[in-house]
């Protein structure tokens, strides 16, 4: 049984290795996994709410009049420190889209459960992560594929003071909801840094990131580079705008979150 004393909101300090930086380290609204975890009993809450225009849904986009606009709420993203450098994470939400053809749904979007583990190297801040979609959106409105998805990845990267990079590099295999027994195979990246401003690391940093997935046999080869920033302290709020960078992906899109800091005891 777990037992959570809430003792507030708080942003954590980072030294180099294996803690972070005030300001500089909440995981949202950065798709690119970091590789510092919580604290053990620290939680990360997060929620946040996403509008795409000109976005294709995985597998369909061929398909006539699918290229659509779209709203996702983030309503559950939390985020456990383990302790011993782990950390295990759970998204859920709802969307809701307009297709060009005249369709419109709403629905549950896939659940997403994760854990991340922080590997002793000294010199560079290392991890791996694993994850899991399962298939809780259905794909006869095209809402999802139906279809579970494995993601695992290898986490780097370095944190100073004012300023942070991290970097991504995996791979995914994700079943098609076309055809049984058929999989696309996929090679992830992302790349993602932050700069507070001097004198202004704990109040508002600017953050960029270009993250996505290549190698698709079926046309999903997503990607999308992203510029904002992260507001505030003890609940920081971030804003940010998306532009796709393929043909398969997205317009444009633009993003608003919040995300709190607790601490409590297993």
């Amino acid at each position: 049984m777990v037992m959570v004393r809430w003792l507030g909101p708080v942003l954590i300090a980072m030294t180099a290795g294996s803690a972070c930086l005030a300001g500089t380290t909440t995981q949202r609204p950065l798709q690119t996994s970091l590789p510092w975890p919580l604290e053990r009993g620290e939680w990360e809450l997060a929620a946040g709410l996403l509008r795409r225009d000109g976005v294709a849904p995985p597998f369909f986009g061929s398909e006539k009049e699918t290229l659509r606009s779209e709203w996702r709420a983030t309503l559950v993203d939390a985020t456990l420190g383990l302790g011993g450098g782990g950390e295990v994470r759970l998204r859920f939400g709802m969307q809701r889209f307009h297709e060009e053809g005249g369709a419109v749904e709403t629905g549950i979007d896939d659940a997403r459960v994760s854990f991340q583990y922080q590997l002793p190297v000294a010199r560079l801040a290392t991890g791996v992560g694993f994850e899991v979609k399962l298939p809780n959106a259905p794909d006869d409105h095209r809402l999802g594929t139906d279809e579970a998805e494995i993601l695992l990845t290898g986490i780097v990267g370095h944190a100073a003071p004012r300023w942070g990079w991290a970097g991504n590099l995996g791979f995914g295999i994700v079943g098609s909801p076309l055809a049984a027994g058929v999989q696309d195979d996929l090679l992830l990246f992302g790349l993602a840094g932050w700069l507070a401003p001097s004198g202004q690391a704990a109040v508002w940093t600017l953050l960029a990131e270009v993250n996505g997935v290549a190698a698709s046999r079926f046309g999903s080869d997503f990607r999308f580079a992203r510029a904002g920033a992260r507001i505030g302290r003890r609940v920081p709020l971030d804003l940010s705008v998306r532009r796709g960078l393929t043909s398969e992906s997205e317009n444009w899109g633009l993003e608003a979150g919040l995300t709190f800091r607790l601490r409590g005891d297993l």
